[in-house]
């Protein structure tokens, strides 16, 4: 298991490799489960992947609560993660984005829909 500095420093760098790749993009984020606590996870506070660093990262219990009585802004979605580490014990890290290559997929075998915040202009059908 990795010490929480290099879990840190990790979780940076996969940030922004991954913003680089075009995963993440300014939509997205990753995780990684506290190493000492599983009970925790660390998640960069609401911010483009890009722009992460280390002092961004926080600390969130399985329910998606903030632990260091900051008053950042969280990403809403923290509790996608938050229920994924709560029911697999596994998992050590979680990544949640919408590339746009796989939305056409989003709506296989049903009418077309929209399916990102820009085809909402495009109305429920």
């Amino acid at each position: 298991m990795l010490p929480l500095d290099e879990t840190r420093r990790e979780l940076t760098l996969a940030n922004h490799i991954l913003a680089k790749q075009g995963l993440l993009l300014g939509l997205g984020h990753i995780s990684t489960r506290h190493p000492v606590d599983p009970g925790r996870f660390i998640l960069a506070r609401a911010l483009s992947p890009n722009l992460v660093d280390i002092g961004d990262l926080h600390e969130f219990d399985l329910d998606g609560r903030l632990l260091d009585g900051s008053d950042i802004q969280a990403y809403g979605e923290r509790v996608i993660h938050a229920a994924v580490y709560a029911s697999r014990p596994d998992v050590t890290a979680v990544c949640h984005c919408h590339p746009i290559e796989l939305l056409p997929f989003c709506n296989v075998g049903v009418p077309p829909k929209p399916v990102t915040h820009v085809g909402g202009m495009l109305g429920e059908t």
